[in-house]
């Protein structure tokens, strides 16, 4: 499998504020298209890609639906929900197999990204 394809949307947010830089679309075979990839920089200046994910939901302790573990209050019984940040996790919608297809993305998001800073 190979990239051929990598868009960059640069993130139109203060960037003292968060470690967002971009997000990436990426072409595979030219026949699959990851959309939303996240470009985020650590403190030390390196950058990372996050794949599409979502927050996975905890149960309400009154009518045991499910909702985010961020909720104040649950948004079917309306009962008083204990906010816990600790338990707030986030299960990956894309997840790639082999090591050899997620450094490509990668690498290749990464060039783009820099590239397109540069041209600013």
């Amino acid at each position: 499998m190979k990239v051929t394809k990598v868009e960059i949307r640069l993130a139109s947010v203060d960037r003292s504020k968060t470690r967002l830089r971009a997000f990436a679309s990426v072409v595979i075979d030219d026949c699959l298209k990851i959309n939303n990839i996240r470009v985020i920089e650590e403190k030390d200046k390196r950058l990372f890609i996050s794949l599409l994910s979502v927050e996975q939901r905890v149960k309400c302790s009154s009518c045991n639906k499910k909702i985010l573990p961020t909720d104040k209050y649950c948004s079917f019984c309306g009962a008083s929900h204990v906010q816990n940040f600790a338990e707030q996790k986030f299960k990956n919608l894309v997840q790639f197999i082999t090591p050899a297809i997620s450094d490509e993305v990668k690498e290749k998001v990464v060039v783009e990204y820099k590239k397109q800073v540069n041209n600013i």
